[in-house]
């Protein structure tokens, strides 16, 4: 092919400029046709300026950004009075990769929207992982009402361990001592229940906590009872007899056409006892109404003391280390293999320790030997350090949808005490003296190289959460309560909430437990690690107008010194009512939340307040959108001399790059579609950072030399308008 003349080239690229210097309401949505994500439609007429209108999953100027599944935020801030936790995507505890849509979830966290808490080392192959849901509805019935937990918001988001027998702690790493009867207390009589049952055929169950029995024929006769009990897991019967059942007297069957009510005694598992739990739909009855009951004839007096009271448990084992004189009972305190300390094998003539009690408590003396522990201090010889305790983070609810009240718990469920200092090791995600706190996150933010950016598609790739500082050092971590405090309207004035504020609610039990992170200015994300970008006005739609508003004189004559008017919660330097246009204006731009105005007083004084009725309007010129209404207050004490009103509201868009661009969230920067660039706010070419400067001309994705393919769109450039190549 003949290349072209550089007479022909001038001649082309004089056709180009001439074909871009005016103007254009035909502009297309984006250089990359809603990357296909979306339609470019217009909002009205034809000449209206076209948008993109993305479908749902993607948003952006050119849909090319992929949303990320919500649920509700384990933080935020609270919508209204005591309500909050709204749907947020990755439920702010992860990041979004606008590439691939998917949540990169925060240590901890799990799920498509990272809306699980994880479980502790997985419960350390000794326990089940469970929801607050669930886990409340496996509650033994013996043990009383089962109340759900199926509505509040954590009820299928926070997760837990449920450990098994022997295992104990928030991850189930603590093995368990056997535990027993104190052998120097006497008189104590054992659990024994009552039950009833009225049947003439069929079969019945007993449950015991959370073990159900093979079925029992209504025939069958006491020592058939007793066995089922006995091969229960849940009652203690390694080594030996483990309950009694007595019938009553000339009674040989379990059931009988009038009831039949017979007592069921354990004899090696102590303490006060969850109820047996009957299931009698298997049964019949030939002339009346088949039922069966179980009640509580004596609550078990005997205690049911970790190493009987009598040791020390060492955790790490499960193995129990007995005081000197005592060792392994039967439950009945004569030698045995329980493994509780329960035998005492010596005569006991004093309290344990080396010194009484360890010197932290007090010697019951003569004939029990026992430690009363002061405060703070535990163990049979009051050696151990107790932990903060504070409500929990995993419990069954203590009312139908209540939970996390009562009771507390040692380091909130969430730690391991140590005995020794007394202080809660809380597991990953929690902290504070009790781990009563949900940790803010904490996100390693990426190097300049790393770091997402958009690429000339217009897709972010973002990379995982990682350890880092709290808040991304760019924020406050703040509780729920303090962050319903500083909550903010749509147009950014301040709108504190309450959350928290009635006592015991059950709804807002997180208040003073779960944090967020409140992002300082011009910062954004569930970690703050993300930069916002410049907002302002599509440079391609018209007839819109500023904001407006007026200062109104109410009364000239109020003794009042001056007055601060307040703008999204900054306040001016006070201002003398004989202030000028031009004093408040250079008072208004100096605050942080307010670029340019224009100000003018009248009709009759160049002054903020000289006579009652004086006005001073504030045309906004590069704060775009409605804003919010500046606020006056009296420098001192005094009558209002001073309000505001809003006299006209602001239709320009303010939109994240004038929606001619999309944001570069690592390094805050707009990167702007070709033909546009940054603008002053007004329109113009400026230094605002936005895309709101409509270029007077911008190069056609043409290859000039002829070599006849389709150049990539390009972006445009934020400092001015292009540069055009050099001719060869």
């Amino acid at each position: 092919m003949r290349r072209r003349t550089g007479s022909a080239r001038s001649w082309l690229l004089a056709a180009v400029l001439a074909r871009h210097t005016t103007r254009s309401t035909a502009t297309p949505c984006s250089p990359n046709l809603c990357s296909g994500h979306g339609s470019c439609e217009s909002a009205g007429a034809r000449s209206t300026p076209r948008q993109c209108l993305c479908v749902s999953g993607w948003f952006g100027a050119d849909c090319s950004l992929k949303s990320c599944p919500t649920h509700a935020a384990w933080d935020d801030i609270a919508s209204a009075n005591e309500v909050a936790h709204g749907p947020a995507e990755c439920a702010n505890r992860g990041a979004c990769d606008r590439l691939s849509g998917e949540c990169a979830c925060d240590a901890g966290y799990e799920g498509q929207a990272c809306e699980r808490l994880s479980c502790p080392a997985r419960c350390s192959g000794h326990g089940q992982c469970q929801s607050m849901s669930y886990y409340a509805h496996t509650k033994d019935p013996g043990e009383g009402p089962v109340f759900p937990y199926d509505t509040r918001w954590d009820a299928a988001m926070i997760y837990g361990c449920a450990c098994d027998k022997g295992f104990s702690g928030p991850d189930c790493s603590i093995r368990l001592c056997p535990t027993g009867d104190d052998p120097l207390t006497g008189g104590q009589r054992n659990e024994q229940q009552a039950v009833t049952c009225a049947a003439t055929g069929g079969a019945f169950t007993l449950a015991f906590r959370g073990f159900t029995t093979a079925p029992i024929a209504a025939g069958a006769r006491d020592a058939a009872v007793r066995d089922a009990l006995q091969a229960l897991p849940s009652v203690y019967a390694a080594f030996g007899a483990a309950v009694a059942v007595s019938y009553a007297s000339g009674q040989t069957a379990a059931c009988t056409a009038a009831g039949h009510t017979w007592k069921v005694e354990f004899l090696q598992d102590f303490g006060n006892l969850p109820l047996l739990v009957p299931n009698g739909a298997g049964l019949s009855h030939t002339s009346g109404t088949k039922s069966i009951t179980a009640a509580e004839v004596v609550a078990g007096e005997k205690e049911n003391l970790p190493c009987s009271g009598r040791g020390l448990c060492d955790s790490t084992t499960g193995i129990c280390e007995c005081e000197p004189e005592m060792d392994t009972s039967d439950g009945l305190g004569a030698p045995g293999r329980r493994g509780d300390c329960g035998h005492a094998a010596l005569s006991v003539t004093h309290c344990p320790g080396e010194v009484s009690c360890s010197g932290h408590g007090v010697c019951a003396g003569a004939p029990t030997y026992a430690c009363l522990c002061a405060d703070g201090w535990r163990g049979a010889d009051c050696s151990l350090k107790a932990c903060p305790r504070a409500k929990a983070w995993f419990a069954r609810p203590a009312a139908a949808e209540a939970a996390h009240v009562a009771p507390l718990a040692e380091c909130a469920g969430a730690g391991a005490c140590d005995a020794v200092t007394g202080e809660c090791a809380c597991v990953p995600g929690f902290e504070g003296a009790a781990c009563a706190r949900m940790m803010c996150p904490a996100v390693a933010l990426p190097s300049a190289h790393a770091a997402s950016t958009l690429s000339s598609a217009g897709s972010r790739t973002s990379r995982a959460s990682e350890p880092g500082d709290v808040c991304s050092g760019r924020g406050q971590c703040l509780t729920m309560s303090q962050l319903a405090a500083a909550a903010r309207t749509p147009q950014g004035a301040p709108d504190p909430r309450a959350y928290g504020a009635v006592p015991n609610d059950p709804a807002a039990w997180d208040w003073d437990m779960v944090q967020g992170c409140l992002c300082d200015a011009g910062y954004a994300g569930h970690a703050c690690e993300l930069r916002r970008c410049a907002r302002g006005d599509d440079p391609q739609t018209g007839g819109q107008r500023n904001e407006v508003q007026r200062l109104r004189c109410v009364d000239a004559g109020a003794a009042v010194t001056g007055v601060m008017v307040q703008f999204r919660g900054a306040y001016t330097a006070a201002l003398g009512l004989g202030a000028t246009a031009a004093q408040i204006k250079a008072a208004l731009e100096a605050l942080d939340t307010i670029d340019d105005v224009t100000v003018s007083c009248g009709p009759t004084h160049d002054a903020l307040c000289a006579t009652t009725g004086d006005l001073c309007t504030v045309e906004f010129l590069t704060d775009t959108g409605d804003l919010p209404e500046m606020t006056v207050t009296n420098a001192g004490n005094g009558a209002v001399a001073v309000r505001a009103d809003t006299l006209q509201q602001g239709t320009r868009e303010d939109d994240v790059c004038s929606h001619r661009g999309l944001c570069n969230e690592a390094t805050g920067e707009c990167e702007c579609f070709a033909g546009f660039g940054s603008s002053d706010g007004r329109g113009g070419q400026g230094t605002k950072g936005d895309c709101g400067y409509m270029l007077p001309f911008a190069l056609p994705p043409l290859e000039l030399d002829g070599g006849g393919g389709a150049a990539p769109a390009v972006r445009g450039n934020l400092r001015g308008p292009p540069q055009l190549p050099s001719a060869p």
